[in-house]
Parts: structure tokens; sequence; C-alpha cells
């Protein structure tokens, strides 16, 4: 091991656990598609939801604003004040190219 350079070790690193396979987007799809628990708190949803879009994003597969919202207002449906929420958002974005995760 005393042999073994850092950038050899990073490139091992890197290939063994750096690459997403299919089971970790099926993970993170169904994570995306997971409804908000009662106690699960609103701005820890949003925070999975960034941090999911941010890995797909990064394996090269970015999520349409389109689709961010979707999953978040999706997740939404069955909280009724998440539902409140979107409907709120709806109302206040109608054109669907307003509709932004940002937001």
């Amino acid at each position: 091991m005393m042999n073994v350079a850092l950038r050899e070790m990073f490139a091992h690193m890197e290939t063994k656990y750096g690459v997403l396979n299919q089971s970790d987007f099926n993970l993170i799809f169904e994570l995306l598609e997971t409804a908000k628990s009662p106690t699960q708190d609103y701005s820890v949803l949003a925070e999975l939801h960034r941090d999911l879009h941010s890995l797909l994003a990064g394996a090269g597969q970015v999520s349409t604003e389109y689709n961010k919202t979707k999953y978040l207002a999706d997740a939404l449906k069955h909280d009724p004040a998440g539902l409140y929420a979107i409907e709120i958002f709806y109302r206040s974005f109608p054109a669907i190219p307003d509709r932004t995760s940002s937001r």
C-alpha cells in the first residue's frame, strides 16, 4: 500500500464507487416517487429532491424543470398542506415553462 500513489487510489475508488449503476438509478427514481410521510418535514423533502436531482445531473441525466416540479407535487398529493401549497404554486405560475424548482 505504501507504493500506491494517491492518484491511483482515487482512480480505483472513483471506478468502484463514483459511477452510478442501474440499481442506483432505480433507487433514485424510487425515492423521487415516494410520497411525503406524515412526520417528514417539508424542507427535508425538498432537500432530498434537490440532492437526488443533483446526483442525476452529475451522472449526465439532467431532469427537466417540469419533472422536478412534478416529482415534488406528486410527493405532496396526499398531504393536505402540501397539496394546498402546490395548488397555490400552479395558480401563481399557470404557464408550465414558468414553473421551476427554484421558486
